[in-house]
């Protein structure tokens, strides 16, 4: 393999199957992730 040959890098194996529909979807559905909240034993807010 040669480093100039960005295809391996960009494609997904011929083996694995991409639901492009569903893929889409989520794009558009977008996440709602955030980061999680530690507190103490007593409730007060705890910097990770």
């Amino acid at each position: 393999m040669k480093i100039t040959d960005l295809t391996t890098f960009i494609l997904p194996p011929r083996w694995c199957v991409v639901d492009e529909a569903r893929v889409r979807a989520a794009a558009e559905t977008g996440h709602s992730w955030r980061n999680p909240v530690c507190r103490h034993r007593d409730g007060r807010v705890a910097e990770w």
